[in-house]
């Protein structure tokens, strides 16, 4: 299991505590790995294969956020 239980979810003691960092794991087939990835460092997903826990910040974005910040990331990198 890559996630806390149900029950971690359930008390909101666990996040409190800050116990607990958000991270993005992508399989990839081939050739077979995972890739762990700090959220911060993404611009989108394409396919979310679970629920976002109540209380936890989402939002959605465009093509237009998203070009934007792909021009910033570069302009940054040619720093």
């Amino acid at each position: 299991m890559l996630t806390p239980g149900r029950t971690f979810w359930t008390d909101p003691e666990n996040h409190r505590r800050g116990n607990l960092a958000p991270i993005v794991i992508v399989e990839m087939l081939n050739p077979r790995m995972f890739l762990y990835i700090d959220p911060a460092h993404l611009l989108g997903t394409n396919k979310c294969l679970g629920r976002v826990p109540a209380g936890q910040q989402t939002r959605k974005v465009d093509d237009e956020w998203g070009e934007q910040q792909a021009q910033a990331r570069e302009f940054e990198e040619a720093l």
